[in-house]
């Protein structure tokens, strides 16, 4: 009785979902739907009026390398037997180059040429090659596009034009009489969506073939189902669920299709809520080169911020993400024409006023990054739940806590990525990430069954950002383990982690790191503690420890960074069986000539840690068991006893003097017998001194106050932005606060 109940209620789910997302989202349809224009060309890539300034800006660059790849194909195009080409998309892109070179060059040839090619493509129904269903879609654009830019030399062929504006109402109709129940709400929906209302504003005045078949309704029909679907697949911070790889295969077709939206009826979707937060999540998490990171289903790849910069509220960030983008991946192949078109070299091109590290904890998205410069340090640490899970659907991989790191323009630690749909069984395991594994298992990704379901949850939690530290936890649970993953930035120049790990049993725990080196890669070398991967000027060192006495060993495993390749590289795995333990590892980016760092592990009555000697620097990390007051010794730093009962601390010295002090779960800090900070309640801190006073964030759950040790008066103290009150006796600053937020003591 109890699975009829469940299985009756998924069915309700499976029927009435559809009919919640079709109500979804109507606050973004507005007038949209309910102008429909009157068909005129040229409009869809370009308008009569801008085809003097194409023809006057390709003399220049970029846009003069851009036309000599177009009308090379072009000419190819002339004197090759085009028809005979397998795949009716091919056909489409061919006749896309030979009627924008018409369009700028005035040679008819060119548009004879398209006009042949354009009449010779099949629709699926007649026959036509279009590979499958999805790929299918990315013809039509071209299609739409090419038709439209000579519209009007063909009506001098009245003959072939019917033929071509036919096999476009075909297209269409098919497109929008496809079965929903074949279709879920995903990049497929978006790229169908796209490529009807492309067909129905490239035939708008075609004849109604048929009760609500026609060019009108394709466009009602196209602009919900767009935007319901984006609506579905994006977190209120702007996060992707299904990847950024195939938010840039979606792309493909909607950038095209909104940009001639736009030009026809003046509606700019790339404005509006949910489109502009997206496609501002893509730059919060690009690697410094440019590229998105290869998360979930997801090759390393680019996005087109430059073809659709001048449609959103801040052009200039999107223009920098693509001008900045490495080598000439930015515009490939048959954007180079959109790119002629759309590209405007005259928009300012400016990074991002954003903080460099970012939190999107509903997209499951922590972004740690020294700057926003190509030889940014940079990790990416995931934490995906809810809607970034669910709705990636067969995308989603199972990767709580996992992490990409990229330094100095090196890929440094992997995420096992995708390979192709067929070969993603090969990388997106558990072992395929950096993650811990329990008794050589992992956390599960959603399964299908009348809708996504289970899989692994993960939270962002108590994450803040500091001139001189970022952190972030991320928890998650599986086989029957809690974990708690802490993640340090010291500095904006390296990573400690701290894995806690709970659990009623005894288990083998693997602790995963997958590096970017081996024979096709750099090099890699194990070392007594964790290992050290190469790569021409770049090294990645990896410390790992547990009170558990982990044992450390060498791997291998493939991955794949960009579409179709699969490729080696060593790993390290630390192994140790406890019931609760813990991990700290420091993850070290170093580019040759840079001070090598020296970390040892330290183990001292109820707590251990590590130090980190880097030149005139040392950090030190303590972790606890409960929350009783811990001492580290003289003796074993070299600097004056510190005392703290915090669950996690961190010390900052510089050339012996302590600068900065971080912990997670106290309420006191001590250092040579003078108690620095102490506060009324459990809180969390990192505070900094410098040369004009203190500065750092602090946490708290409701009010508390916290006190100061300092010989000097402040001038003044922000809290969140705002001064606040403070009372100075007897060298303490006492502060009563509330909540979280950065705080700023002025000498």
């Amino acid at each position: 009785m109890k699975r009829l109940t469940i299985l009756l209620t998924r069915l309700c789910l499976w029927v009435i979902f559809p009919i919640c997302l079709s109500c979804a989202g109507s606050r973004h349809l507005g007038s949209v739907i309910s102008y429909f224009p009157a068909e005129h060309h040229p409009v869809l890539l370009l308008k009569a009026e801008e085809i003097p300034p194409i023809r006057s800006r390709i003399e220049r660059e970029p846009y003069a390398s851009w036309w000599k790849w177009v009308k090379r194909r072009a000419d190819e195009a002339l004197s090759a037997d085009i028809q005979k080409t397998t795949l009716e998309r091919k056909k489409s892109e061919y006749a896309k180059a030979l009627a924008f070179a018409y369009v700028v060059t005035e040679d008819t040839a060119y548009a004879e040429k398209a006009a042949e090619i354009l009449g010779s493509i099949r629709t699926r129904s007649n026959g036509g090659n279009w590979g499958d269903i999805h790929q299918e879609m990315d013809a039509v654009p071209n299609y739409c596009q090419a038709y439209d830019m000579i519209a009007s030399f063909l009506k001098h062929h009245p003959n072939t034009h019917k033929i071509i504006r036919d096999n476009l109402y075909n297209e269409g109709h098919r497109l929008y009489t496809y079965s929903s129940l074949k279709e879920t709400a995903n990049n497929w929906r978006i790229r169908r969506c796209a490529a009807l209302g492309m067909c129905a504003l490239a035939i708008a005045d075609y004849g109604e073939g048929g009760e609500g078949s026609g060019p009108k309704d394709w466009h009602s029909s196209a602009i919900k189902g767009f935007l319901r679907t984006i609506d579905h697949q994006t977190t209120s911070d702007g996060g992707h669920a299904e990847g950024p790889n195939y938010l840039r295969y979606s792309a493909n077709l909607y950038i095209p299709y909104l940009t001639a939206l736009y030009r026809a009826t003046g509606q700019n979707i790339f404005q509006r809520e949910p489109l502009q937060s997206l496609h501002d999540w893509g730059i919060k998490i690009r690697l410094p080169n440019g590229q998105r990171p290869n998360f979930d289903d997801a090759a390393l790849d680019w996005f087109y911020g430059g073809l659709f910069a001048a449609h959103t509220s801040h052009p200039s960030f999107h223009q920098w993400d693509w001008v900045q983008a490495e080598g000439e991946h930015f515009c490939p192949g048959y954007k180079k024409i959109d790119a002629l078109c759309h590209f405007d070299d005259g928009i300012e091109t400016k990074g991002p006023v954003w903080n460099p590290t970012l939190f999107l904890p509903e997209a499951g998205n922590a972004v740690f990054r020294s700057d926003w410069s190509p030889d940014a340090i940079y990790m990416l640490l995931l934490g995906e739940h809810g809607k970034a899970q669910l709705h990636g659907g067969a995308h989603d991989q199972p990767d709580p806590m996992s992490f990409i790191i990229y330094a100095y323009g090196k890929m440094l630690a992997l995420d096992g990525g995708y390979i192709n749909w067929k070969e993603r069984h090969k990388v997106n395991k558990p072992k395929n990430h950096n993650l811990i594994l329990v008794d050589d298992k992992g956390p599960t990704a959603p399964k299908w069954f009348l809708g996504w379901h289970g899989g692994t949850d993960a939270q962002l939690q108590n994450y803040f950002a500091t001139h001189f530290l970022d952190y972030c936890e991320v928890k998650t649970r599986y086989q029957g383990v809690d974990f708690v993953r802490h993640v340090f930035f010291p500095e904006h120049r390296y990573f400690i982690t701290v894995d806690e790990i709970r659990s009623s049993e005894k288990h083998h725990y693997t602790w995963l790191l997958h590096g970017n080196g081996l024979s096709s890669d750099g090099t890699f070398t194990l070392t007594e503690s964790g290992g050290v991967w190469v790569q021409d000027d770049v090294s990645f060192h990896a410390f790992v420890t547990s009170p558990s006495e982990a044992i450390i060993s060498e791997r291998e495993d493939i991955h794949s960074l960009h579409y179709g390749e699969e490729r080696n590289h060593s790993l390290i795995a630390a192994e140790t069986e406890a019931e609760d333990t813990r991990y700290l590892g420091v993850l070290y980016p170093r580019k040759e000539g840079d001070a090598l760092p020296t970390v040892s592990a330290f183990k001292y009555e109820t707590f251990d840690g590590v130090i980190i000697r880097r030149g005139g620097s040392m950090d030190i990390v303590a972790i606890q068991e409960g929350d009783s007051e811990i001492s580290i010794p003289e003796s074993m730093t070299g600097h004056s006893p510190i005392r703290t009962n915090a669950k996690i601390f961190l010390a900052g010295f510089q050339n012996g003097m302590l600068k900065k002090l971080s912990g997670t779960g106290g309420s006191l800090y001590e250092h040579n017998d003078l108690a620095l900070f102490a506060s009324d309640r459990i809180i969390t801190l990192a505070i900094q001194q410098t040369e004009s006073g203190l500065t750092g964030h602090v946490r708290g759950d409701g009010s508390y106050h916290l006190e100061f040790t300092s010989d000097r008066q402040p001038t003044a103290v922000f809290f969140r932005n705002s001064p606040i009150n403070f009372q100075y006796e007897n060298g303490k600053i006492v502060l009563y606060l509330e909540g979280e937020g950065i705080l700023e003591l002025r000498w």
